[in-house]
């Protein structure tokens, strides 16, 4: 363990740390990538931080490694862009650094009951974003990004070959995203889930969300979001699903019912291709469908 907080311009973590009290920094990295302009090889690192200890960070970058947050008033905020693991392809540009190939890296953010992250906005290249229990908050004030997305042409440089991005929502937990998510599933395998489960967890989206993977609410989880996109295709297939103690809105009048997909007036759900809904509908604004969609 490391105690008794302080400043620098950047902190790099390899090994698994436990940091105790306050620290500010410029770029935080968890895990290392070395290998550049050939293979990427990666490190392994991670960061806990428990109860009463925060970070302030301009960017956090978890390379290959995990953050763990628990306990009331355990923090991490960056007023930049915190990435969640690394892609793999060829031709690829890791942590300021090109590879002319790359594995990928898993890479896990865990907010736990009564801890807080804050972010300008966060990408979960390969990997997953977890927030649970009672307090439990993630605020991104610009989008999220789920996965990344696999190239349709082999001749693209870069080139990926797509890698999944979770994010899951429980225990009463609350996750707000002041601008747009994205949810992948595309060429290459990438396949990004969002859960939300239990009472008191929430989901909020100012804008819109794209989605080609699945949502989930059920146990008592609220969703409200902006928009809903949902682009299905010949390997892609949305798909939403609410339980009867859950509701799923869309727009801000708020007051949905359980068991229910609400699009409220002036709001809309657009859908192509192969798309699904699962539970009651309320549409007071416009669903749109072409291609398939039920």
């Amino acid at each position: 363990m490391i105690s008794g907080g302080g400043n620098s311009a950047s902190l790099k973590l390899t090994g698994f740390i436990d940091l105790s009290g306050q620290y500010g920094t410029g770029g935080l990295s968890v895990g290392t990538v070395t290998g550049s302009p050939n293979s990427a090889a990666f490190t392994l690192g991670g960061l806990a931080l428990a109860a009463g200890s925060g970070v302030t960070a301009s960017t956090v970058n978890v390379i290959d490694g995990s953050i763990a947050l628990s306990g009331a008033g355990a923090s991490l905020a960056a007023s930049g862009a915190v990435t969640v693991g690394s892609p793999g392809g060829n031709n690829l540009v890791i942590a300021g650094q090109t590879y002319s190939s790359s594995g990928g890296a898993n890479g896990s953010i865990t907010v736990g009951a009564g801890a807080t992250l804050s972010a300008a906005s966060l990408a979960v290249a390969d990997g997953s974003l977890t927030a649970s229990g009672s307090g439990a908050t993630v605020s991104v004030s610009g989008g999220l990004s789920l996965g990344t997305a696999g190239s349709a042409s082999f001749v693209s440089v870069p080139y990926y070959f797509g890698n999944s991005g979770s994010l899951s929502i429980s225990g009463g937990a609350s996750v707000s995203v002041g601008g747009a998510i994205t949810a992948l599933n595309s060429f290459g395998g990438a396949f990004a889930t969002i859960s939300v489960s239990g009472s008191g967890s929430r989901l909020t989206a100012v804008d819109t969300l794209t989605l080609a993977t699945q949502l989930n609410a059920q146990s008592g989880g609220t969703v409200q979001l902006g928009g809903l996109s949902l682009s299905g295709s010949s390997n892609t297939s949305p798909y939403v699903f609410v339980d009867s103690a859950s509701s799923v809105e869309i727009g801000s009048a708020g007051g949905a019912a359980k068991g229910a997909i609400t699009v409220d007036a002036g709001n809309t759900i657009a859908a192509t291709g192969n798309t699904t809904l699962s539970g009651n509908i309320a549409d007071n604004g416009t669903i749109s469908e072409s291609g398939g969609g039920r």
